[in-house]
């Protein structure tokens, strides 16, 4: 299926994700985006850039969940079984918000792992999933990312 979610004016893994190639760090808007437009050297942007996709652009939310509106952005790790909930760190509670907590519920009732990043980080586990095994998904996708 592919999904007729497009980024638009959204830019928020510009400003929430790790960009290994040039070493942008998380919660950090990239010096290469124009906000609210996208990226200024598009045909040139790093390779995790061309190859990612949230969870919203996969068409997996609804289009009241695209990250730059709800200021969530969802990611899910490689496992697949747990995802990352990054959370714009201009609005910490965005999270808590009704449509936001709603959508993570669904994902624990999937028996996926929510990890929610704010301090402190919440680690929300569906019924039988051990913590261990959220550390192993979390420490396989740093390794991914050349983190460790």
């Amino acid at each position: 299926m592919i999904s007729e979610n497009k980024c638009g004016s959204c830019c928020m893994c510009c400003k929430l994700t790790f960009v290994p190639e040039i070493n942008k760090p998380v919660n950090a808007w990239c010096p290469k985006c124009e906000i609210g437009e996208g990226c200024k050297e598009y045909e040139t942007r790093p390779d995790s850039c061309k190859t990612y996709r949230c969870i919203w652009l996969s068409g997996g939310l609804s289009l009241d969940m695209r990250p730059d509106k709800c200021k969530v952005l969802f990611e899910r790790l490689p496992s697949g079984k747990t995802y990352l909930a990054l959370i714009d760190p201009d609005r910490p509670d965005s999270w808590k918000e009704a449509i936001v907590r709603s959508t993570i519920d669904d994902l624990i009732l999937a028996n996926k792992t929510v990890v929610v990043n704010v301090k402190p980080i919440q680690y929300l586990l569906p019924k039988g999933r051990k913590p261990e095994e959220v550390v192993e998904d979390i420490m396989s996708t740093a390794k991914m990312y050349g983190l460790l």
